[in-house]
């Protein structure tokens, strides 16, 4: 194919693209005409100032406050926005399906109208209001009767968008729990039980500040705080007499900036009334009840939050180590000519270098399962008075690390030479917490030499 047909062909090919992107957006453009030229109601959602719902029995009043909503009646509170917004757009794309009686002289009782099953008024300022009344539904159901102002008569609409709008008081309140905004929190405190948890931003990271003062896993704070974002509760609760607010077993604040004004939700009693286990809460005026899930993700987050490798040291300098199990000890010095380990009890062994490090490298990869205790008041409680195993590290006759580890049952629990807590460790962690020794056999070869034996198990 020449150079010249080629570009003929390429400029058909453009002109052809350029026909079906314009008759596509044109046929776009003449559906999008058709479908504004159908809507029931103009509405215009920048300019709406207050939302009037009546259903039968129940008046609700809605009233722009700022970028959000209130409600007026039947009580005062935070509207959901992402409520009022659905309701506002139900009505601003309900199709006119065709007109069933001229304005005038009709009957509104045939349709149902006369009283209205619900009645919206969208009213704009300056005198300016729109009126939708919704009746009976049609003999074959699909569609809905209604009113509108303006004079267009009675019109039906499908039935489904009266379902969209006939919502009770509770779907359009404010529902989250506790409302703030995620990235201008600099402080979270979280009180369980008389127990205080307390974190701080420090640049891009977080610093715990109770009950000890260390750095923080930054990811699970984030992740803590996002679940409390996103907490909404169940229902509202008429009820202040069984909440236990006097004494609230949970209370968690988040302070949005360097001041001491916190936003604060308060978690009481369980109710005792749900299917699922729940409690009352309030952050405000309403109480209303949270699900104990709640509880249960924050608890475990705050214990995430702490760094879990808590029997760390420099491993660099070691250079010697001593092993106590509750049926053998081990004790080994590096040795100075080779690389490896004198092993001088048991007698008769010796510990290759790679052996050693091994067990260094599970002591410092030891993960605390969750935090038990702030300090060992009573070690017995922890099986910490007659330990299963303890290990020391030494530098030049320096204690760098002591590590206690205690069993109840099948709870293994363990405490550092550094850090006063007491931690429970999973189960598995205490196979890894061997030694392999190697026998020195006393049968001589020649004169020179010794022979080695096998591996000798130490250990639980």
């Amino acid at each position: 194919m020449g150079f010249r047909s080629t570009v003929i062909l390429a400029a058909l090919l453009v002109a052809l693209l350029g026909y079906l992107y314009f008759f596509e957006e044109s046929k776009r453009d003449r559906a999008l005409a058709t479908s504004e030229a159908r809507r029931i109601l103009p509405v215009d959602e920048g300019a709406l100032t207050r939302i009037v719902v009546n259903r039968r029995d129940t008046a609700m009043v809605f009233t722009r406050s700022g970028q959000g909503w209130r409600i007026l009646e039947p009580i005062e509170a935070d509207a959901d926005k992402g409520e009022i917004t659905a309701l506002v757009r139900s009505l601003k794309y309900m199709e006119n399906k065709g007109r069933v009686a001229d304005p005038g002289d009709v009957n509104l009782e045939d349709f149902g109208l006369s009283p209205p099953d619900i009645s919206i008024v969208l009213s704009y300022g300056q005198g300016r209001a729109d009126t939708l009344r919704w009746g009976d539904k049609s003999p074959t159901g699909r569609y809905a009767y209604l009113q509108v102002s303006g004079g267009i008569g009675i019109v039906k609409a499908d039935n489904w968008g009266k379902g969209a709008i006939d919502k009770g008081l509770f779907r359009y309140r404010h529902k989250k729990v506790i409302r703030f905004e995620k990235s201008l929190v600099q402080k979270l405190e979280i009180e369980d039980n008389g127990a205080l948890f307390s974190a701080r931003r420090e640049g891009k990271g977080w610093q715990i500040v109770a009950p000890i003062s260390e750095r923080a896993d930054g990811q699970m704070l984030d992740r803590l705080i996002n679940r409390i974002h996103t907490t909404r509760l169940k229902r509202f609760s008429e009820d202040t007499i069984r909440t236990g607010f006097d004494q609230p077993r949970f209370r968690i604040s988040l302070f949005e900036g360097e001041g001491d004004e916190s936003k604060t939700l308060l978690i009481g009693n369980r109710t005792g009334d749900d299917k699922d286990p729940s409690f009352f809460a309030s952050s405000g005026s309403s109480v209303f009840v949270v699900d104990s899930m709640l509880v249960r993700d924050v608890r475990k987050l705050v214990s995430d939050a702490r760094i879990k490798l808590v029997f760390g040291f420099v491993r660099s300098g070691v250079d010697s180590i001593s092993l106590a199990y509750r049926d053998s000890m081990v004790i080994c010095v590096r040795d100075s000519v080779s690389t490896d380990w004198l092993v001088h009890e048991p007698v008769l062994h010796l510990a290759l270098d790679k052996a050693v490090q091994k067990l260094i490298t599970e002591v410092l990869r030891l993960e605390a399962k969750r935090f038990v205790a702030e300090s060992c008041e009573d070690p017995s409680t922890y099986g910490l008075d007659r330990p299963v195993f303890v290990a020391e590290f030494f530098e030049d006759k320096k204690l760098l690390q002591r590590l206690k580890v205690g069993r109840k049952g099948r709870t293994v629990y363990a405490v550092g030479q550094n850090r006063p807590q007491v931690v429970e460790l999973v189960f598995s962690d205490l196979r890894k917490l061997k030694l392999k020794l190697l026998s020195v056999r006393p049968q001589v070869v020649d004169p020179d030499t010794v022979q080695l034996g096998s591996p000798t198990p130490t250990g639980m």
